[in-house]
């Protein structure tokens, strides 16, 4: 195992122990005010985004519900994505609240694949641990970071970073492959990754 594998490792373990241990009243409060930077970063940057890709939260993740009723209101239409396979790129279908999903590798719920499949302008990516050079540690599967390097190849798309703010780090461990997010959002703060 390299360093670089054995770091995101540990930092997993260690962060997914810190964000279990917030408490559900301030994850609920947080996932409410990281919905409202997000509709704030929009205005700010005088964007009105009509396709977003979310993704659901689970294992703690910061709460994407708020998130998703404050971008239908805006007028945005939802995606989520599905893994069509274990080394290819993310696809991502509409979703609104309600729909039916299924449930697929990892826990994840996915939309039906006869959903429509949709590109989206924005896509809202979920973490375990980030920093200001806008590197993410996900999960280890690498499905984001394929999904990105593929979109960016054909298309822009703005990548941003949905998560708590005490899932800030000093330095993820990054490699080659490692996709950087174009902004991070969190309760506290709206972070524009330096060179992005």
């Amino acid at each position: 195992m390299n360093e670089a594998v054995e770091a995101k490792a540990e930092l997993r373990m260690r962060m997914r122990v810190l964000r279990h241990e917030l408490p559900a009243e301030a994850a609920a409060s947080a996932s409410r005010d990281a919905a409202e930077r997000v509709l704030g970063l929009f205005v700010a940057l005088g964007l009105a985004p009509r396709e977003v890709a979310l993704f659901l939260s689970l294992r703690g993740e910061i709460d994407t519900r708020p998130l998703a009723r404050r971008l239908r209101s805006f007028g945005a239409a939802l995606s989520l994505p599905r893994m069509v396979g274990r080394d290819a790129a993310l696809r991502f279908h509409r979703w609104s609240p309600g729909d039916p999903l299924r449930r697929a590798a990892m826990g994840v719920q996915e939309p039906l694949p006869e959903q429509p499949e949709v590109v989206p302008e924005v896509i809202v990516v979920p973490l375990l641990a980030f920093d200001r050079r806008g590197y993410r540690l996900g999960y280890g599967g690498g499905y984001y970071d394929r999904t990105l390097s593929s979109l960016r190849r054909g298309t822009t798309v703005l990548a941003i970073g949905f998560a708590f703010a005490l899932q800030e780090v000093e330095r993820v461990p990054a490699t080659e492959r490692d996709q950087r997010l174009d902004w991070i959002v969190t309760e506290t703060a709206a972070l524009r990754v330096a060179g992005a």
